[in-house]
């Protein structure tokens, strides 16, 4: 059937969306800064960086676009260069518009082009995306052709279009700072790629006996270090669960979940509690070996073990995930063959977990590069990048002597091993028969790897219940030591509360951070759950290509560390000075974007439940896209919304490195405030917030679950576990691109 050509309303619809989309947030966004009569030197040479960055992205895309009209390109590649092109002028197009706020707030109303130029740019980029993304590839698997091709660009483009000027704009701003550390121009330029390579970030003098090495080499050997051991103790477990009973494994996947839902530095800090010099364990070996206790916990070790036991679940799921795949036949068959356990394990076993443990792995470096809460708090003299971000955004912003190299360092890393993790994703399975044995199948172990993974699964259990005992008997103890005296006094003092004629006063110094972490939780978690449901759904119902591209765009977008996040907001806003609403603002933004990746996930889980034959079918009938997602999507979606909106308040309510940069004395968050009563030396204090920020989380959610549960619109405890479980493979596995498949 022929297509019909886009109508006009179509086509003012695409403008009103590209001015909603880009517009409106950019003038929020510029009104969110207060005004300001002058800038530094150092910062409006920031400025003027990010503006010939901008002009070079945006004469790149015009370039790259202008050589797509060759006539020897195929035309599938044709039209994914033209889309990378209007990206990249998006990008310089938003580059240029943040560069020159600074002059709109010194322009005055006889200089109209100030304001209005840039603002004008940004839109034609983005109306030049909206085509881009409505150009036709192949036959959509919808009845009215134009609309869904409309539908799926205005979504698409301002998807990407957030992306963009929320995440893209803002690293650039880093580069920017490089660019300028030494001079303009080209002199500039290489000394900016100069610094990228010193020895404060490079330098190999651990090795070679001549002092410390540098926080680049110190990150990348923590993280192969950390990647490696949570794989390992991932996959022992896994091999250990996989032949238990049900209730071993409810009870242990209850016990992964702590570390996904709890601050990684929690952790670390209960760990610091049973293995610093005054803690638990020190102690006793002190009391019956004889051992001297000692400060080896607070540095290297103390954090790659934090990390160890923060993120292991990761690799635990995806192995489980991986075992529960095999057939009963395929064991069977092996073992009819005259294969013993140990060939079973090496021929059969362990090339189903090949893979997906190299992608869990590769996950967890890139989570450990992204951990700043850890070395804060543990790490002592240990210099790693996320640490040397803080340190030096938090120490030298004032004197606006911020190199924007940790940052850099960061995303670079972050996006080889994104990148990295896709490729090994994309490698076909080793074992593909699943589909044809339903009954799964348990592989028996050799008796002391079976021994050793069971004694593993017991000392995780007992290091994860002595660090959550600690926090919480520390929580009621004097300065929040494990053999001091019981007392109150760490609650009323961070959640102290009166009784007046008025009402209830509350007196605690840690009210407002827990009251202002709860209502940017919601907003964020409900943010992203519906934003998450939306563009899954949209991307399902056009084809793969354009899904592809939007979801291949979204992951490395999503892979910037949280902490690069921040100080990139930092950067690019707080240059200019923030009102109070402004900073509230950026603080949900900042956490929105960190749910969005899951949002996505959990969205992916939703799609694969549809009944394609009845979306199809609700088409033919005449049903609009939004008639059928609301009246049969909907019902499929919610419970997965439910568990995606619950799991998303939850890492709302324990991200640190998002909002570590973002948060002041004014505007502080659980997390930070946590992390500053911790500094101070107010352990007992922390620990009481930590029982506190659980007792909430757990209130809000049973909260949820009662609401939902009385209008029969939650699901079960196991469908909640098998959808978090899910999403956790799927994540890891195939990331946002995901949604694609």
């Amino acid at each position: 059937m022929r297509e019909q050509p886009l109508s006009l309303r179509f086509r003012l619809l695409g403008l009103l969306a590209g001015w909603l989309a880009v517009a409106l947030p950019a003038h929020a966004v510029a009104g969110l800064h207060q005004a300001v009569s002058e800038v530094t030197p150092e910062i409006h040479d920031m400025f003027r960086a990010l503006g010939s960055l901008g002009e070079v992205a945006l004469g790149g895309g015009l370039l790259v676009a202008a050589l797509t009209f060759w006539p020897r390109w195929h035309s599938a590649d044709r039209l994914a260069w033209q889309r990378f092109a209007a990206v990249f002028g998006l990008f310089g197009a938003a580059a240029i518009f943040l560069a020159g706020i600074p002059a709109m707030q010194r322009a005055t109303d006889m200089e109209p082009g100030v304001h209005g130029v840039p603002l004008l740019l940004l839109l034609i980029a983005m109306f030049v995306l909206f085509l881009a993304m409505r150009r036709k590839e192949g036959e959509p698997r919808h009845v009215d052709t134009s609309r869904a091709e409309t539908g799926f660009a205005l979504v698409a483009s301002g998807w990407i279009a957030f992306l963009v000027i929320l995440v893209a704009v803002p690293i650039a701003c880093a580069w920017s700072l490089v660019w300028n550390r030494g001079g303009s121009g080209w002199g500039g330029l290489f000394g900016g790629l100069e610094s990228l390579v010193s020895a404060r970030y490079w330098s190999l003098g651990c090795l070679a006996g001549g002092g410390a090495c540098g926080s680049a080499v110190n990150s990348i050997v923590l993280g192969i270090l950390v990647a490696t051991l949570a794989g390992i103790l991932g996959a022992a477990l896994a091999l250990f669960v996989h032949r238990a009973g049900s209730g071993v494994r409810r009870s242990v996947a209850v016990l992964a979940c702590l570390p996904m839902i709890s601050p990684p530095f929690l952790v670390g800090f209960g760990l610091a509690q049973l293995f610093g010099k005054a803690g638990l364990v020190s102690l006793m070996l002190e009391t019956v070996f004889g051992v001297t206790s000692t400060r080896w916990f607070f540095g290297g070790y103390g954090v790659a073990m934090a990390q160890i036991f923060a993120f292991f679940p990761l690799a635990y799921f995806m192995a489980l995930h991986a075992l529960d795949s095999l057939g009963r036949a395929q064991i069977d068959a092996a073992k009819y063959l005259g294969a013993s356990n140990g060939d079973v394990l090496r021929t059969l076993v362990f090339p189903v977990l090949r893979d997906p443990l190299a992608v869990a792995t590769l996950v967890i470096f890139v989570e450990s590069l992204s951990d700043v809460g850890n070395p804060l708090v543990i790490g002592g003299k240990l210099r790693v990048l996320p640490a040397e971000l803080f340190y030096s955004s938090s120490s030298e912003l004032a004197a606006n002597a911020m190199t924007g190299v940790p940052a850099l360092l960061l995303v670079v890393i972050a996006l080889a091993m994104t990148a990295l993790k896709d490729y090994v994703a994309r490698r076909p399975a080793v074992a593909e028969m699943e589909a044809t044995s339903r009954e799964p199948g348990r592989c028996d172990l050799p008796r002391t790897l079976s021994w050793s993974s069971g004694l593993l699964l017991v000392a995780t259990a007992l290091v994860l219940i002595g660090v959550y005992a600690a926090i919480g008997v520390g929580a009621f103890s004097e300065g929040g030591k494990v053999f001091a005296s019981l007392t109150l006094d760490n609650f009323s003092r961070g959640f102290g509360f009166t009784l007046t004629a008025g009402g209830i006063e509350l007196t605690g110094s840690a009210w407002d951070s827990l009251l202002a972490s709860l209502w940017c939780a919601l907003l964020a978690a409900l943010a992203g759950g519906t934003a998450g449901m939306l563009m899954v759904w949209t991307l399902g119902r056009v084809g793969k290509p354009s899904a592809r591209f939007v979801g291949n765009l979204s992951s490395y977008f999503f892979s910037v560390p949280s902490v690069v996040i921040g100080a990139g907001f930092m950067l690019a806003f707080g240059s200019l000075g923030f009102s109070e609403l402004g900073a509230w603002f950026m603080i949900v933004l900042a956490i929105l974007i960190r749910n969005l990746s899951i949002s996505l996930r959990f969205g992916a889980i939703a799609m694969s439940r549809l009944d394609r034959a009845q979306i199809e079918m609700s088409g033919l009938l005449g049903a609009s896209s939004a008639t059928t997602f609301l009246r049969v999507a909907t019902p499929t979606l919610r419970p997965v919304f439910v568990v995606c909106v619950a799991y998303g308040f939850i890492r709302s309510m324990t991200t640190l490195g998002s909002v570590l940069l973002l948060s002041s004395a004014e505007n502080q968050v659980a997390t930070t405030f946590m992390i500053d009563r911790i500094g101070i030396g107010e352990f007992g204090v922390g620990m009481a917030y930590g029982v506190v920020l659980a007792g909430c989380i757990a209130a809000v959610l049973s909260g949820g679950w009662l609401l939902m549960s009385a209008h029969r619109h939650l699901p079960g405890w196991g469908h909640v576990m098998a959808d978090l479980k899910a999403a956790i493979v799927l994540a890891e596995k195939h990331g946002v691109r995901g949604v694609a498949r």
